[in-house]
């Protein structure tokens, strides 16, 4: 896989990268709908230190009502399908609440992107923000 110099954020990834991410988001947005609330990156890819031959992608999920067993093993099923091509993939899901990040005392950088309405990633250097 070439590596582009600049691998900071989504806009700068290989584009095998970003169209695994696109597959990941589409899978949530597929079995969830409007229970999606966003798809959060965070890690190497918005600190600047990816690499696409040995990093991971780190994904934050949040939902608006928590997810079913079903929902869960039908989610868990193509998320493995696609682990590992080319990335291994790395995703935490959780419910969001008034007091998600109350004990958070430092929030890493993160790129975020509204399912509802693009595929396009807004970046949010500190910040912990919300996409309802």
């Amino acid at each position: 896989m070439e590596k582009p110099k600049n691998l900071r954020g989504y806009d700068n990834l290989p584009e095998a990268v970003s169209s695994q991410i696109d597959a990941v988001v589409n899978i949530w947005k597929k079995h969830l709908g409007a229970q999606l609330e966003g798809v959060y990156l965070h890690g190497s890819i918005v600190l600047g230190a990816f690499n696409p031959d040995s990093g991971d992608i780190d994904m934050l999920i949040v939902l608006n009502e928590p997810l079913t067993v079903q929902e869960k093993l039908d989610i868990a099923g193509e998320i493995i399908a696609i682990d590992k091509s080319p990335c291994p993939l790395e995703m935490s899901a959780g419910q969001r609440s008034v007091n998600f990040c109350s004990q958070c005392k430092y929030i890493t950088p993160f790129f975020a992107c509204n399912p509802t309405v693009s595929l396009s990633w807004v970046e949010f250097p500190v910040e912990f923000v919300y996409i309802d």
